[in-house]
């Protein structure tokens, strides 16, 4: 679920703007890589951009046919969806505009109080729909696409914000306020077209890692994950993912599918001599 937003430049003729124009001071900004991870400071065709002191889910942001498109995912907290709309406005001033249209309906500012509590009322029916398809099987988990990575929601997240999106809110920025190393795997093809796949976790760099990998190609599991250690500057070994995963504490959960940890050199070593293997 979303909201799309339009804003055309007042006139005729609209003249050509690099999108950093629409990056105000408040504002961060960065693309998603193919894991969802945020390159922070770079522009794209989708730029994401989010305020700096509330970061939430973040807004995208792009220009097509001289025109400014906005998107705001829901289910979003409070701070966000205030945000969006005098983010709408501060865009409107700048091009010397008061229209605005939200979902092809044309809109002015004197709309902008009830978008607010339009998109406040479908954040809350988004997360009791969340709420339903977790608790009657639907799912185990959902995935929130944040600024910074994705998270992972289960009942116990949940349960930590219910159906109120100011709680909401406070706990996407809590989970994005953490300064964790989000791993995604590497993926390779074998000679014989099967496919294994490599997380790899750096000396000391605390990092987010899987419960469960679910990894696939083109719908075909990935089997074989492994974790790769680097320490003094080199990758030094591969041990299964499985072995990792029975063998370290994974009880400092980040998320519903996740947990953060960070090894010692020491503890590295012990892992390979064990459990090293070849692949």
């Amino acid at each position: 679920m979303a909201v799309n937003v339009v804003i055309k430049e007042k006139g005729l003729f609209s003249k050509k703007h690099d999108i950093k124009e629409f990056i105000f001071e408040d504002m961060g900004y960065g693309i998603a890589d193919e894991a969802f991870r945020l390159i922070e400071g770079q522009t794209g065709n989708i730029t994401i951009v989010y305020h700096k002191e509330k970061v939430e889910r973040g807004i995208e942001l792009s220009l097509e046919n001289g025109k400014v498109h906005l998107r705001m995912s829901l289910p979003t907290g409070e701070n966000e969806i205030i945000f969006f709309y005098d983010y709408v406005k501060k865009i409107c001033e700048l091009l010397n505009t008061t229209t605005f249209e939200r979902e092809e309906e044309k809109s002015t500012f004197e709309d902008i109080p009830k978008y607010i509590e339009l998109d406040k009322n479908a954040s809350v029916q988004a997360l009791k729909d969340m709420e339903e398809k977790l608790r009657d099987g639907t799912y185990s988990s959902m995935f929130l696409y944040t600024v910074y990575n994705p998270i992972t929601i289960g009942t116990k997240e949940l349960s930590t914000f219910k159906q109120d999106i100011k709680e909401l809110g406070v706990f996407l920025e809590e989970k994005q306020s953490i300064d964790a190393y989000y791993s995604s795997p590497r993926v390779y093809q074998r000679p014989n077209d099967t496919y294994f796949g490599i997380y790899t976790i750096t000396e000391e760099v605390l990092s987010i890692f899987p419960l469960e990998t679910n990894l696939n190609v083109n719908g075909t599991k990935v089997e074989d994950v492994y974790m790769a250690f680097i320490f003094e500057e080199e990758m030094k070994g591969v041990i299964k993912y499985s072995d990792f995963l029975s063998n370290t504490d994974v009880n400092n959960f980040y998320d519903s599918n996740h947990f953060l940890i960070s090894l010692k050199k020491k503890e590295m070593r012990s892992l390979l001599e064990k459990y090293k293997v070849e692949i």
